[in-house]
């Protein structure tokens, strides 16, 4: 099944101009909904808002110094408009702005990375790319497609930012050892040198 990322547009126009950026690959929520799996109750409808996923516990974690665990600190909700507005709120005291590289894929149904199969980029890489200082890549593979896509563009070494790599929040990283903690240490590690929220 074809499916396009709908949260690329909105998320582009509210960060645009932004030096540090999330870039991750594409949302699991949106495999999900295409095939009828999304818990509506427990999924968000915004990247990384699969329930599982580590990603805004270990912002929230970080920023307001809950435990990682504790889900109070975070709204859920498929159709919960203050679960979206929560996130948009994490990423505006950070001061960073949020993207994938993929702007549509083929999925038969399985969310990780290594299943699903890139159809289109998505087009306001080149403008991101650009502008940013920074890039904090959600896991090797994003790594390595974002160095793919520089090979097909007309965009120099000199030009194109840092990319630092995260481990990725998904829940399959326990496997290789990324404990919520770790992630959690790994995170402020590779994030506190850029946003003196972190810092204070």
């Amino acid at each position: 099944m074809r499916i396009v990322h709908r949260y690329l547009e909105e998320a582009f126009l509210e960060y645009r101009g932004k030096e540090l950026w999330f870039v991750g690959s594409f949302p699991s929520v949106l495999i999900k909904e295409a095939f009828g799996r999304i818990k509506r109750e427990k999924d968000v409808n915004y990247f990384y808002g699969s329930d599982h996923n580590r990603f805004w516990p270990i912002l929230a974690s970080l920023l307001f110094e809950r435990d990682l665990l504790s889900f109070e600190a975070l709204s859920w909700g498929w159709e919960n408009p203050v679960a979206v507005q929560q996130r948009q709120e994490i990423l505006q005291k950070l001061g960073m702005g949020i993207t994938d590289v993929y702007a549509e894929i083929e999925s038969a149904g399985k969310t990780s990375d290594k299943d699903i199969v890139p159809v289109r980029w998505n087009p306001h890489l080149e403008e991101i790319l650009s502008s940013a200082q920074r890039i904090f890549a959600t896991s090797q593979y994003v790594t390595h497609s974002l160095l793919s896509w520089r090979k097909g563009h007309a965009m120099g070494e000199s030009f194109f930012p840092q990319i630092v790599t995260l481990p990725s929040p998904s829940p399959l990283s326990r496997r290789v050892g990324y404990t919520n903690e770790k992630l959690r240490q790994i995170y402020h590690k590779e994030l506190s040198p850029y946003l003196s929220c972190l810092r204070e």
